[in-house]
This record gives C-alpha cells, structure tokens and sequence, in this order.
C-alpha cells in the first residue's frame, strides 16, 4: 500500500523516493528480473508515461540514506473497474551502467551484506578513476560516490583492507582529486565486478575536499533530475 505527495517536473522527470518499512523482502518481491539490466515494479495510481525517465531513491531500514537509481517507464497497468489480483501500477526499466548500486540494493535485501558498511548516501556517478597499483596505475569506473567511499569497476586483484592511493578524475573538475584508500569489500564475477573503496584522509582539509566535491556532484544529479516530490511508502 502506498501513500503518494506531491509531484514534480525536471529536466530528466520526477523523483521518486520509495521508503521499503517492510524490509528488502518487499523489493525482492517487487524485483523485475526479466529486464534487461533489472527493474521494479511500483504500485500507483498516479499518472505516468510509458518511456518516462525517473530517478529513483530506495530507502530501507538498514539504508536509510537512500540509494539513487536512474530508470525508464517500460511499462504501466492502469486500474480496473472490477476486483483484480494485480495491482495498478508501472514497471521502471534500470538504466544500463548501474551495477554497482544495484548489486548493493540486491545484496543488501538478501541479508548477504552488511548495511553498517555505507558512509553517507550514494550517488550515482561514472568517471574515470586510477588505483595505485604495484608501482603503477590501473584504471576503472567509478559508478557510485558519498562522502565517505567510492564504488570502482573494476576487474583487477585487490586484498581485502589493502590500502592503496586512488585518483579520481570527474569530467567537470578542473584537476584529478587523489585520497588514500582501504579496499572495505569486493564483487567478483560478471559485469558487476569492482571493489568498494573507504576514503583515509590523512588532514582536515583532504576531507573537506572530497566533501565539496561530493556535494556538487549531489547539486548536479538534482539539478538535472528536478527536486524529489513523489513519495511512496512501500509496506
């Protein structure tokens, strides 16, 4: 069941912000795994369009941040006049790219990782970024960003709290930022493969740094995708 405010326009289309009281036993079940880069299925009566962008923030009791995905409408199933099983409502497409935060969302949900792990809310983002590596540099993704980590995709070997220097190099900053980092877990296998790194900032000021420039990040992503307004309460 779910209770609904109002609603906003952007550039991209409307947030939506689903509060999960039950748990992730109830996004499981709400889970579109038959699409290809997975979806889920939201119960509204609201208006919507097929092939609408959305943003999407998943909010769970272990989560409660929030994690941001960008999705599409695939699909919508308009109310009945007569008693049916399924529910109204629209199937949200994930876009491609998001492994990262998803395979967390799905991870979490099974009880297969521990939610205490996370450091501030997520962002979903996609730079460059280069890891220190037995005297050199290797390259990867970064596919999600708080203020006190970062998500890489990546399929190289790294230990388990390895500490290594990572270089992050977003499109819209003037000059590469580079932080230590402790290797907090990993994911192996698939498209999904990377490592979740753990800022060390070393002063006052590397962490104020990394601050700001996840703020802006986080201003950019609302900017783009118009200020959350739809809120659903998923029991």
């Amino acid at each position: 069941m779910c209770a609904m405010s109002e609603r906003d326009q952007g550039a991209r289309g409307r947030w939506l912000i689903l509060q999960y009281t039950g748990g992730g036993r109830v996004f499981l079940d709400d889970y579109l795994s038959d699409l290809p880069h997975g979806g889920v299925f939201v119960e509204t009566e609201d208006d919507f369009e097929v092939g609408e962008g959305l943003w999407l923030r998943f909010v769970f009791p272990g989560v409660p941040e929030g994690i941001d995905l960008g999705g599409t409408i695939a699909w919508r199933r308009l109310p009945t006049k007569w008693r049916s099983a399924l529910q109204p409502g629209i199937g949200v497409a994930f876009d491609p790219d998001q492994d990262g935060p998803l395979g967390f969302i799905l991870e979490h949900c099974r009880g297969q990782v521990d939610s205490l792990r996370r450091k501030g809310r997520r962002i979903p983002v996609d730079f460059p970024v280069d890891i220190a590596f037995e005297g050199g540099w290797i390259s990867g993704m970064a596919r999600d960003i708080s203020r006190g980590g970062v998500f890489v995709e990546t399929g190289s070997p790294f230990e388990l709290d390895e500490l290594v220097d990572i270089r992050l190099r977003p499109e819209r900053f003037d000059e590469p930022e580079t932080l230590g980092a402790r290797v907090a877990w990993r994911r192996s296998g698939g498209s999904s493969a990377g490592v979740g790194f753990e800022f060390r900032f070393t002063t006052p000021l590397r962490r104020r740094r990394l601050e700001s420039l996840v703020r802006e990040m986080e201003e950019i992503l609302v900017s783009e995708g118009g200020s959350p307004r739809i809120v659903l309460i998923v029991r």
